[in-house]
């Protein structure tokens, strides 16, 4: 089964680009929220990664863009056959349904006339860089037939005719994940027979890569997309020490995969369980969707959080900290990216025009500042972390039209408390700083 599957869908209205219109802001309450339109698993694009992963020869190299050409084509006729099904879910008054029949006939035909187009130039020397000017003219086209669809489609749906349109849809949908897993075991069956064998012991790992590549970065929580192996590969360590955590860093990735599938997987379940309870006004059980949703997320987060802080105690001196501010400010940047008055400071430090006894004086304060904001920053870390959860968790509730008591809203006003709090440090700083500097000093640092 496809990751994410049912987090990539359109709900009805929403049903993307060349599938339906637009959906308005009533139905995004109560459907719900689609990250990417139906993507396709591999594309030509990536030809180069495959390259440089597996070492292909010319010959691989041909075979696998011949390979990666005929998924994508495959893909797209299998969205437009998509489309045809899920506009018979739209309930259009009959005084607009042939306009919108005409449409969705023009829209076909076109596209037709598009992929035809392209599997006839499939093997021109340069149908690789005249790609981008097919997707172009797709998205173009895709583009014009939201405008006339959202000029002939009524404007609101009813909750009921919404959720009824929900429920139809994802029995219409099963089929057509099958067919993605149809592709992809073409694909792969297609690959398998192109790689040597040394190569394919790689694929395990490659397939572990992409996906983290790919859904990491899905991430709701703070922390929870942080990707430390590009922040470690921005160090470029010493080969020694890449060594040294390989082993560490193998066994990292296989966990972390391991918690992005569990993440994925409830989210993939959550959706038809959650359009049946919306139908049934069962507030508890969507809220027990949320909850069980916002625990994958968390456990998704402490596992980096852990790993991260694992990394960095095996890390040069001089590297560790760099690794893990880098990790904290990408996770948390609201927290740990430098302020205004922390900028400030270190300018202030470097100022050569100063005497000795100000130098002096700046230094001290900068040491005073930085102690000071560490154990601010550091406190609501730990709240951050404890509440952002149960703000998520309210934030879904309404976005799904779903009234709920707030959960310890005093964890909720003591965060903003310690945001205030924070700021007030910022600015006590600040005004010392301005203070201790010679004006013509302070006019310098400020432009």
């Amino acid at each position: 089964m496809n990751m994410m599957r049912y987090g990539n869908l359109l709900p009805a209205f929403l049903v993307l680009a060349c599938l339906a219109a637009p959906a308005t802001a009533q139905q995004r309450m109560i459907l719900p929220e689609v990250s990417r339109f139906f993507k396709p698993d591999y594309s030509i694009r990536e030809i180069d990664a495959f390259e440089a992963t597996f070492g292909l020869d010319a010959q691989q190299k041909l075979l696998l863009e011949t390979l990666l050409q005929d998924y994508e084509m495959d893909f797209l006729a299998g969205v437009m056959d998509l489309r045809d099904d899920l506009s018979s879910l739209q309930p259009l008054p009959a005084d607009v349904q042939s306009s919108y029949d005409r449409e969705q006939e023009t829209m076909r035909e076109d596209m037709e006339k598009l992929l035809k187009t392209i599997q006839e130039h499939q093997s021109d020397p340069d149908f690789r860089d005249n790609l981008p000017e097919y997707k172009r003219q797709l998205q173009e086209r895709m583009n014009q037939h939201n405008d006339m669809i959202t000029s002939i489609v009524p404007e609101r749906l009813s909750r009921e005719e919404i959720l009824s349109i929900g429920e139809s849809m994802i029995a219409r949908l099963d089929p057509w994940f099958e067919e993605q897993d149809r592709f992809q075991d073409d694909f792969f069956e297609g690959l398998r027979s192109v790689l040597n064998d040394e190569q394919i012991v790689r694929l395990p790992s490659f397939e572990r890569s992409r996906r983290r590549e790919r859904y990491l970065s899905q991430g709701l929580l703070s922390g929870e997309s942080v990707d430390v192996w590009k922040i470690l590969r921005k160090l470029s360590l010493d080969p020694e020490t890449s060594r040294r955590l390989q082993p560490m860093m193998t066994g990292f990735e296989m966990r972390l995969d391991e918690a992005l599938l569990i993440r994925n997987d409830i989210m993939d379940r959550a959706v038809p369980e959650l359009f049946r309870a919306l139908h049934s006004d069962d507030v508890s059980r969507c809220v027990g969707l949320f909850d069980q949703e916002l625990e994958s997320r968390q456990n998704v987060r402490a596992f980096i959080d852990d790993i991260a802080r694992q990394i960095a105690a095996q890390l040069p001196a001089g590297k560790s900290d760099i690794f893990y501010n880098d990790v904290l400010r990408e996770g948390y940047p609201r927290l740990y990216k430098p302020t205004r008055t922390h900028r400030l400071l270190d300018r202030a430090a470097n100022l050569r025009n100063l005497d000795a006894e100000t130098s002096t004086s700046v230094q001290q304060l900068r040491a005073l500042y930085l102690i000071e904001l560490k154990e601010v920053t550091d406190e609501l870390y730990l709240l951050l972390q404890q509440v952002e959860p149960m703000l998520e968790r309210q934030r879904l509730a309404q976005r799904y039209a779903l009234k709920l008591v707030p959960f310890q809203p005093e964890l909720a006003d003591k965060l903003q408390e310690g945001y205030l709090h924070r700021t007030e440090v910022d600015r006590k700083y600040r005004d010392s700083l301005k203070e201790m500097l010679p004006e013509a000093a302070w006019a310098t640092l400020n432009r």
